[in-house]
């Protein structure tokens, strides 16, 4: 019984194309950086930014202790339905970090809701002493959420003197 390799295209197949394919197939599993976190001169970066949906419905059931704990301090100490109901709503938590902590950072969350249509709505806070690493928290609930309805596309941005240094998105903002 002859080998894979007396054929004459089997030294074809293991010297040339198996090494061309394992190229090709490790080179597209890499990630790559799609410029989210940083804009203009790279003094300020957000690193990341955790939504969270809580909405009508059964109370969250998942192994993942930090989203269960996420959910149990939204609704903690609400008792009634009209309670619960004031917490529905999307929250986003925004860590950030600035090189530049002489002035004030306005860190600014624009999204659309579903029932917005294209209409840009926006929530802002600002820092004025910022510290090396920051956390920005907002909140889209209550009559907000139950009259546009859930946050469907995001964008934060950070602000310095006015001009954006820093800029996450998610996947489906325009």
């Amino acid at each position: 019984m002859q080998g894979f390799r007396s054929f004459p295209w089997g030294k074809l197949v293991t010297g040339l194309v198996l090494p061309i394919t394992a190229v090709v197939s490790f080179s597209s599993c890499q990630s790559t950086s799609s410029g989210d976190g940083q804009v203009g001169d790279g003094s300020a970066l957000i690193t990341k930014v955790n939504p969270y949906h809580a909405k009508p419905g059964k109370s969250v059931s998942t192994p993942d202790q930090m989203v269960a704990f996420e959910h149990r301090r939204i609704f903690h100490g609400a008792v009634s339905s009209a309670d619960y109901a004031a917490r529905y709503g999307n929250y986003f938590t925004v860590f950030w970090k600035t090189e530049n902590r002489s002035q004030p950072t306005e860190v600014v969350l624009e999204y659309r809701q579903g029932r917005s249509g294209p209409r840009i709505l926006r929530l802002s806070e600002t820092v004025e002493a910022p510290k090396k690493s920051n956390v920005s928290k907002f909140a889209v609930k209550g009559a907000a959420y139950s009259e546009l309805g859930p946050v469907t596309q995001w964008r934060v941005v950070l602000k310095q003197g006015g001009r954006p240094v820093a800029e996450y998105k998610s996947f489906l903002w325009k």
